[in-house]
């Protein structure tokens, strides 16, 4: 086995849900389905056999967009050295509208974004409004990396909200323009969403116990159903 699966649940809150990225594979996603365990996959990297195994096994299933590799940081800043352009991301988001039309509240879906900017993000979000409104009509779950820029992590959801029409779930980065344990807590107090999702981290990670207790003190109300998903590398 790659890893002890007792140990990979145990640390979990009730509620909490957790993936296994880079299971692009037939063999990965039939695996990791066996031991009930959720996959990540990179829709950019989906080919026809993985996508029709997803459909088949109709189990939860994060679908990253595939702008991570977009971006490189270096130190005068973000520098984009991979560009997705128009017509790739209507073909990236043909393929989630369709994972998300058969797994429908399985799904949880990466909205199109870019990282390191919220303006980019936000242009992006407005042009594909309507592919994102069929996603969130099936009952499927947006994800929006919540990017720096010029105004704050609450203020640039609540514009992100706005523009793109649809509810969105505030998921945090945690590796490229990564957010702060600071940073989740000052969101999360002040924004207090129903779910959230910690993007690239794993459960063993370090600053995982602290967001962890975090996300519990601030959940919505006492009582109400917080539920984490957690993204494990």
């Amino acid at each position: 086995m790659l890893f002890d699966v007792s140990n990979f649940r145990a640390p979990l809150p009730r509620g909490a849900l957790v993936f296994v990225s880079g299971a692009n594979q037939v063999s990965k996603i039939r695996g990791l389905a066996r031991l009930g365990i959720p996959v990540g996959v990179s829709v950019n990297q989906l080919h026809e056999p993985a996508i029709t195994a997803l459909i088949d096994l109709q189990q939860p299933v994060m679908i990253d967009n595939g702008a991570f590799s977009e971006v490189v940081f270096i130190d005068e800043g973000p520098r984009i050295v991979s560009p997705v352009t128009d017509q790739e991301w209507r073909r990236r988001l043909r393929l989630c509208v369709r994972l998300a039309s058969s797994l429908r509240e399985k799904a949880f879906v990466v909205a199109p974004d870019q990282v390191g900017s919220q303006q980019e993000t936000l242009r992006r979000l407005s042009r594909y409004r309507s592919e994102l409104a069929i996603i969130a009509n099936v009952g499927s779950i947006l994800l929006l990396p919540l990017q720096v820029g010029p105004t704050s992590h609450a203020e640039f959801y609540e514009a992100a909200m706005l523009v793109a029409g649809v509810p969105l779930t505030p998921a945090m980065p945690m590796r490229k323009a990564a957010m702060s344990v600071a940073d989740v807590v000052k969101f999360i107090e002040h924004v207090r969403p129903p779910h959230i999702h910690l993007l690239g981290i794993g459960v063993d990670n370090r600053r995982a116990p602290k967001l962890l207790r975090a996300i519990e003190h601030y959940s919505a109300a006492p009582g109400s159903a917080w539920i984490l998903i957690g993204f494990a590398p």
